[in-house]
């Protein structure tokens, strides 16, 4: 069983490493270019090695079902107290309120993303 959470980590992460690589397919990398996508890269794995730290809480270098699931749960108990401000008067979230909040939250991210690339640009 650990290894088969194990498997599926590093499976997501292999997937989330080509989604992004792909994002970029086509692409010339330019020394620069090439440098700061190695660099986020490298970022992204030291943010899965560190949540895969944190969710081995006994330290044994695997992670259990009952580590993962814990781990899981935190993140859902983070998520929903970062989306406080789509929950309704009574502490409950509809559908369409916790579909506004996605969205407003995918367009932030999409602006930001337009605008580091138009800074890039300029700085070209």
């Amino acid at each position: 069983m650990k290894k088969s959470l194990l498997v599926i980590g590093a499976g997501a992460v292999a997937l989330a490493a080509s989604a992004f690589a792909g994002h970029h397919e086509g692409e010339k990398m330019d020394g620069d270019k090439a440098a700061k996508h190695a660099e986020h890269m490298a970022k992204m794995e030291a943010k899965m090695a560190e949540k895969f730290a944190a969710a081995d809480t006994d330290g044994s270098g695997t992670v259990s079902k009952d580590e993962f699931m814990a781990a899981r749960m935190a993140e859902a108990e983070a998520e929903w107290a970062d989306g406080a401000d789509y929950l309704g008067d009574d502490g409950e979230a509809s559908l369409e309120e916790v579909m506004a909040y996605n969205k407003a939250k995918m367009e932030a991210k999409k602006a930001k993303h337009k605008a580091m690339k138009e800074g890039k640009k300029d700085g070209e």
